[in-house]
């Protein structure tokens, strides 16, 4: 049984994850993507910028994945009783979402450092970054719909934290859209895949954390 400083800390932590992932945003501007961007003279004009958001980049790793083992064991307690297998699908996406997100995270952050491979190169790298990325939130929309199934089955979160997930769900799957379109918000480098998809898990993560640090405990349920 977790007490309730863990489910507060678990709540601060959910706050800071969603500012790591925003604040490079402000530290340096966004790549660009678009066809014949010259991504050397941005990666040598922006390197200091780039390294400081990229450092802070690597320190919400650890701490998403830290959030998502936390709600896998959340709903591990909540199903204890029926003996259900919803928290081993949580875990078990969440681990393939975070391990994903270290892939992705290595293809973007190590730009910087080889700027000096040329054009070529870079674009090749951005490249395979945008897909991983939207190939990744095919396991994220997984995980989120697992995630409102369990609260709507184990009522161990309130209701709206289950539709927020499953609204988040669908967001991520809008994601992987930019596998087949070339040009259009949809696109790799749209907004809903780069933003609508990309802050979906945690967005969602800050709503559970700022609940957790409101109520910093299991929700009473009241039968199933």
């Amino acid at each position: 049984m977790m007490d309730r400083s863990t489910y507060r800390a678990m709540g601060l932590l959910g706050v800071a994850n969603l500012l790591l992932i925003l604040a490079p945003l402000f530290i340096a501007p966004i790549p660009p993507f678009g066809p014949g961007a010259d991504l050397v003279a941005f990666n040598v004009s922006h390197r200091g910028a780039l390294m400081l958001g990229n450092y802070l980049g690597v320190i919400q790793l650890p701490i998403g994945l830290a959030l998502l083992i936390f709600i896998s064991a959340v709903t591990r307690q909540a199903e204890e009783a029926s003996r259900g297998w919803l928290w081993m699908l949580i875990f078990g996406s969440g681990l393939c979402a975070a391990t994903a997100g270290v892939v992705i995270a290595f293809l973007f952050l190590v730009t910087p450092l080889i700027a000096g491979l040329g054009q070529s190169a870079l674009a090749l790298l951005a490249q395979l970054g945008l897909y991983d990325l939207d190939i990744s939130y095919a396991i994220q929309s997984l995980l989120l719909g697992a995630i409102g199934l369990a609260t709507f089955r184990l009522r161990h979160l309130p209701a709206w934290l289950g539709y927020a997930a499953c609204l988040a769900a669908a967001l991520s799957w809008f994601g992987t859209f930019g596998l087949v379109a070339t040009s259009g918000p949809f696109a790799a480098a749209g907004p809903v895949a780069l933003f609508g998809a990309g802050l979906s898990l945690p967005g969602w993560i800050l709503l559970v954390g700022l609940y957790w640090l409101v109520h910093p405990g299991p929700k009473e349920r009241h039968g199933h």
